[in-house]
C-alpha cells in the first residue's frame, strides 16, 4: 500500500501543480474540486486493479469505467465522475498507475482513509504535497480497523440475540439455528457514518460464520445474504467512502447487480443536519467537492429517518467548530506553521485581502457551521447531547439511542469521554438509569488500534434494554482481543457513579475491582471538595488569546509579569522560568523554560522571568473581586498518565496565565490544601477521576477529602503533639521557606520549632504518610497507592509506610471521628 500512496501523492502533485501553474491567489473551491477529482479517479482506478485481475488495456481509467459499469451499473458514481474528468487528469493516472505492481496487497477502504491525511497546498512553484491530518480532522474520520470491527459487530449482535431470544451462546444445536435463521429475515442494521464499511462487511462475515457453523444449505445461504445486504442501511457526508463501502459490500455477497436496490440505501447526507427536502444527488455532490462538510444541502431527509434493530459504527469524533488553524492550513501551508495567533490572525487577514475567493469561501464555511450549531442546539431529538460545545460521538450516540427500536441494540466506537466527561453527563445519566448501558470496553490507545496519539482513549459503548441496574465496564484495555476476553470486568451501576461523581455521574478511570472498592470505600467514608470547602473561590483570570491587546513581550512601569504553569513544580513556586534566554528561544514554536539553579533560588529576590507582560490596570479589572495575598494553583493541563497529575504549590495572588488554575480561601488551610493536592494519594483518586487534560475545578469539587473535624484532632508526630492539619502544614511551609513571597504564611503556625526534616524527600515522604494516616489506607491500599508512582517510592519505602501507619493507627478513637458511614 505504501507503493500506492506514493504514487498517488505524484499524481496529485502532477496534476494540481497543471491545473495552478503559477497561480498564487487560488479559488479554494476550484482547489478542492480538482483533490476531490484526483480522489475518485484514483480510487476507482485502484479498485479495478484489486478486483479485475486480468487487465491488457493501457487505458486503466478507461478499463476501469468499462468494468464498473458491466460489473454493477451504468449509474454508479465513478463512472459519472470518471465521465466528467478532462483528458490531463486520466492520462496522468493511467502513466502512474502502471507503475504498480498487480500483486500488491490493497485493502481499498484503508487505503482512502489514508488518502484523507494526504493534503496539498498550492506554491507558486506548484502543489506542495503533505502527509498531515488537516482534512481528516475536519471530517472527524478515523476509519475502524476491520478486526476491531469485527469483534464489536459479533458482540453486538450477540447481544441482540441474547437480550431477545435468550441465546447467550450462539451454538450448531439444530433448534437455536432454525429460530435465528428465521428471524433473520426482519433484522434491520444501519451505520450513520459509515466510511469505508467495515461495519457492514462485518454483518455479512459474522452470519457467514453463523452459517457455516449451523450448516445452512448454499442456496439459503445466498438467499439470506441478499436479504441481510438489502436490510442494511449506510449514511456518510463523504460520498466517495460511501461509493467504496457499497461496491466492497456487493462484492463480498457476490451480488454485484444488486447495486440499483442497495444504492437507495445508502444515502449521501450529513446525518446530524436534517432537511424537509430531498436535495439533487448531483448538488450534494458538487457541495461537498467544494470542502463543505456541514452544508444544509447536504441534510438528510426526514422521511429517511427509521428506526432499526442494529445500529453499529464508529462516528466523527470532532467538536464541531470553525478550526482556524486546520481550514487555513489547506489552502496555505505558512498558515499552519505560524504557532502564534495574533501574528497567524494578521497573516489569515493579508491572505484574505489579497484572495478575495478564499474570503468568501472561509465566511461561508464559517456561516453553514455556525446554522449547523444552531438548529442542533434547537433540536429537540438531540436533547440528550446537544448541551455545552457539542461534539458529534454525543450526538450520534443520542441519534442511535433514539433511533433503536424497542428490541434493538447499539455498539458504538467513540471517544471515552462519552462516559468519563462532564460535558456528556445528560446522556450517560440517562443512559445508566434507564437501564440501557449493557457494558462499556475502555481503551487506551497505547498498541495504536488507530493511527492517533497513543494517548488516546476510546471505548466500544454496547447499549440496549436489559431491565438490569448493573452494567459491565471494562477499563484501560489495550487490545482488540479484551472485547471477548476482559482482563477485569467490574459490575457497575447509576447509583454507584452517583456515589463515585455525585454532581455528574460520570465513570471514574479504575483499572481492577480492587481501585473500584477503593474508590467506592474513598467514597463512602469521606465528604467531598464541594462540601468541605464551600467559601473556596476557583479561577483561572488571564488568557493569552482573549486578552492579547493587554498583553506585551517587554515589562514596563505599567505591566506585571504573567505566570505560566511551566513556572512552578510541587512545593515549589520557583521551578523554572526564561531567566537569560534570548527573544528566539522564548518565543519559538516549543519554547521551554529552564530550571532554575538551587543556589540561586535561594535569593528571596530571585523568581521565575516572565515572557508575557499583562497591562498593569487591565490586571486590576480582572482581580477586582480578589483581596487575597495568596493563592494555591496547580498546572491546568495534565493527564491521568503523568507520572503526577497535579502539580500544585502556593503563590502569591499574581497574574497567571490559562496553563494555570487556582483557588482563594482562608490562608490558614492553604499550606494544608498544597499538601492534600500534592499527595499521593489525593492523586491516585484524582487519575481515576480525571478525563482529558483540564484539571477543572469541577473535577476538584468531586474529590473525596478528609473533613474538617478529622484534620482538628491532635496526634503525637516525631515528637510533637499538634493537630494533623498543624502537622502537615509545618511540613510544607518547610518545602516553602526559600520562597520570601510566601514567609507570612506562617504567621500562623503554632509550631514554631526549627522544621523537622532536614531534606525535601523525607519531608514530601511523611506529609503523604499523614494522608495514609487521613484516608485510614489499609496495608493493600498503600500498596495500590504506590504501585501507580514507582518513579517515586520503591518497595523498602512500601514497607516504611506500612509500619509507621500501623504506629499511627494506635491513636486515640478520636482521630477517626466523622467519618460517613456508606449506605447499605
Amino acid at each position: 500500500m505504501d507503493k500506492a500512496l506514493v504514487i498517488y501523492s505524484n499524481v496529485l502533485k502532477a496534476y494540481l501543480s497543471n491545473c495552478f501553474a503559477n497561480k498564487e491567489n487560488v479559488n479554494p473551491i476550484e482547489l478542492n474540486k480538482e483533490r476531490f477529482k484526483v480522489k475518485a479517479l484514483f480510487t476507482a482506478a485502484l479498485f479495478f486493479l484489486k478486483n479485475q485481475i486480468e487487465n491488457e488495456d493501457l487505458n486503466i481509467v478507461f478499463a476501469t469505467n468499462a468494468y464498473l459499469k458491466k460489473t454493477f451499473a451504468e449509474e454508479n458514481l465513478f463512472s459519472q465522475l470518471i465521465a466528467d474528468a478532462n483528458e490531463e487528469l486520466i492520462t496522468i493516472i493511467n502513466d502512474h498507475l502502471h507503475q504498480l505492481a498487480a500483486d500488491e496487497a490493497i485493502d481499498i477502504p484503508t487505503f482512502y482513509e489514508t488518502l484523507l491525511g494526504v493534503e496539498s497546498s498550492n506554491e507558486s512553484s506548484g502543489a506542495a504535497i503533505s502527509n498531515t491530518k488537516n482534512y481528516r480532522n475536519k471530517l472527524g474520520s478515523y476509519y475502524t480497523p476491520a478486526k476491531l470491527a469485527d469483534s464489536i459487530t459479533k458482540k453486538t449482535i450477540d447481544t441482540f440475540f441474547q437480550l431477545n431470544f435468550g441465546i447467550k451462546k450462539l451454538s450448531a444445536e439444530k433448534k437455536i439455528c432454525s429460530e435465528i435463521i428465521e428471524e433473520m429475515y426482519s433484522i434491520t442494521y444501519s451505520d450513520f457514518s459509515c466510511g469505508g464499511g467495515n461495519f457492514l462487511i462485518s454483518v455479512i462475515d459474522y452470519f457467514e460464520t453463523l452459517f457455516l457453523k449451523c450448516r445452512v444449505d448454499e442456496t439459503i445461504k445466498k438467499d439470506l445474504l441478499k436479504t441481510i445486504a438489502l436490510n442494511l442501511s449506510a449514511f456518510d457526508v463523504d460520498c466517495l467512502a460511501l461509493e467504496v463501502a457499497k461496491l466492497n459490500l456487493l462484492l463480498k455477497i457476490k451480488e454485484p447487480s444488486l447495486y440499483p436496490l442497495l444504492n437507495e440505501k445508502f444515502i449521501h447526507a450529513n446525518f446530524l443536519i436534517t432537511s424537509d427536502f430531498d436535495f439533487n444527488a448531483k448538488e450534494k455532490l458538487d457541495i461537498f467537492a467544494s470542502g463543505f462538510i456541514y452544508h444544509r444541502q447536504l441534510g438528510l431527509n426526514k422521511n429517511k429517518i427509521k428506526k432499526y434493530d442494529v445500529i453499529l459504527g464508529n462516528p466523527p469524533w470532532e467538536k464541531i467548530r470553525f478550526e482556524e488553524k486546520k481550514f487555513y492550513a489547506l489552502y496555505q501551508k505558512s498558515i499552519s506553521d505560524n504557532h502564534f495567533k495574533s501574528s497567524r490572525t494578521e497573516e489569515i487577514t493579508q491572505s484574505e485581502l489579497s484572495n478575495s475567493d478564499l474570503a468568501s469561501f472561509a465566511m461561508q464555511f464559517k456561516l453553514e457551521i455556525e446554522a449547523a450549531k444552531s438548529t442542533l442546539k434547537k433540536n429537540s431529538f438531540f436533547n440528550l447531547s446537544n448541551k455545552g460545545e457539542l461534539n458529534t460521538y454525543a450526538l450520534f450516540t443520542d441519534a442511535a439511542l433514539k433511533l433503536k427500536t424497542d428490541r434493538g441494540v447499539v455498539g458504538l466506537v467513540l471517544k471515552s469521554a462519552i462516559v468519563t466527561s462532564q460535558v456528556n453527563q445528560t446522556l450517560f445519566k440517562f443512559l445508566t438509569k434507564e437501564k440501557l448501558t449493557v457494558a462499556i470496553y475502555d481503551f487506551i490507545n497505547r498498541k495504536k488500534i488507530f493511527a492517533i496519539d497513543s494517548r488516546e482513549r476510546f471505548c466500544f459503548l454496547l447499549l440496549g434494554l436489559t431491565h438490569s441496574e448493573l452494567f459491565q465496564v471494562s477499563m484501560n484495555l489495550t487490545s482488540i482481543e479484551e472485547i471477548e476476553q476482559p482482563t477485569s470486568e467490574i459490575a457497575m451501576s447509576y447509583e454507584s457513579l452517583k456515589l463515585l461523581n455525585p454532581f455528574t455521574g460520570m465513570l471514574p478511570n479504575f483499572s481492577n475491582k480492587m481501585e473500584a472498592n477503593f474508590l467506592l470505600r474513598i467514597s463512602c467514608d469521606f465528604p467531598f471538595f464541594k462540601n468541605v470547602y464551600q467559601n473556596v473561590r476557583f479561577g483561572r483570570i488571564v488568557h493569552l488569546t482573549s486578552h492579547a491587546e493587554f498583553i506585551v513581550k517587554k515589562s514596563g512601569e505599567d505591566t506585571i509579569p504573567v505566570y505560566e504553569g511551566k513556572f512552578f513544580n510541587q512545593f515549589d513556586g520557583k521551578y523554572s522560568g526564561f531567566n537569560g534566554m534570548d527573544d528566539v528561544l522564548k518565543y519559538g514554536s516549543k519554547s521551554s523554560s529552564v530550571l532554575l539553579d538551587d543556589l540561586k533560588k535561594n535569593n528571596a529576590d530571585y523568581i521565575p522571568e516572565s515572557r508575557f507582560f499583562i497591562n498593569a490596570a487591565k490586571w486590576a479589572q480582572l482581580s477586582k473581586n480578589h483581596n487575597e495575598k495568596f493563592m494555591l494553583a496547580w498546572r491546568s493541563l495534565t493527564s491521568a498518565t503523568n507520572t503526577r497529575t497535579c502539580v500544585a504549590t502556593v503563590l502569591p495572588f499574581i497574574p497567571a496565565s490559562q496553563s494555570v488554575q487556582f483557588l482563594t480561601t482562608d490562608q490558614n488551610d492553604l499550606l494544608y490544601m498544597a499538601g492534600l493536592f500534592n499527595s499521593v494519594v489525593f492523586d491516585f483518586i484524582l487519575k481515576k477521576k480525571l478525563s482529558g487534560i483540564d484539571l477543572t475545578q469541577s473535577v476538584i469539587n468531586q474529590m473525596p477529602v478528609p473533613d474538617i473535624e478529622q484534620n482538628n484532632n491532635t496526634i503525637i508526630f516525631n515528637g510533637n503533639e499538634a493537630t494533623i492539619k498543624e502537622h502537615i502544614s509545618l511540613l510544607v511551609f518547610s518545602l516553602l521557606q526559600d520562597d520570601s513571597r510566601l514567609s507570612s504564611l506562617a504567621e500562623n503556625l503554632e509550631l514554631t520549632a526549627a522544621f523537622p526534616f532536614s531534606n525535601r524527600t523525607e519531608t514530601v515522604r511523611n506529609i503523604d504518610l499523614l494522608f495514609m494516616l487521613l484516608y485510614r489506607l489499609n496495608n493493600q491500599e498503600v500498596a495500590m497507592v504506590l504501585s501507580e508512582f514507582s518513579k517515586q517510592y520503591v518497595e523498602d519505602d512500601l514497607v516504611w509506610f506500612q509500619q509507621q501507619l500501623n504506629a499511627l493507627r494506635n491513636v486515640p478513637e478520636g482521630v477517626w471521628a466523622g467519618s460517613i458511614s456508606c449506605p447499605n
